[in-house]
């Protein structure tokens, strides 16, 4: 209801969540933007963890990864005030009318540094 049933719209809602998450909110996003299953509610039942660091980040490219009208993988890079680059795969599932993410069993969806935004599409802000 939120976002387009599209890639762009997996797009948005991917971007979304990384950033709601990045910006400690994690806890949000598993409540209202995650698919409701054993996994989700598994940390929905863990304390919520404290910020650890200071660097802040943008947005700096993304993927599609895969994408069908019920399922995609939309990949976020972002850059981080340090000048480090990270991806940051996001699982969506079409659900009850709109893009929730895919909690996997391990709880964390993966991602890491990367050396630079090859292969990426750029996006960038103000």
């Amino acid at each position: 209801s939120c976002f387009a049933h599209s890639p762009m719209g997996a797009l948005y809602a991917a971007s979304n969540v990384a950033v709601l998450s990045a910006t400690g909110k994690a806890r949000l996003v598993y409540e209202e933007l995650a698919v409701p299953g054993p996994e989700r509610d598994a940390l929905l039942n863990q304390p919520e963890p404290q910020a650890t660091s200071a660097v802040t980040a943008q947005i700096a490219g993304f993927q599609i990864r895969s994408y069908d009208p019920d399922r995609a993988v939309i990949v976020i890079a972002a850059k981080g005030s340090n000048g480090a680059l990270v991806s940051v795969p996001v699982p969506l599932q079409w659900h009850s009318g709109d893009w929730k993410v895919v909690v996997p069993a391990t709880g964390s969806t993966g991602g890491g540094q990367i050396s630079d935004l090859s292969g990426y599409i750029p996006w960038s802000g103000v």
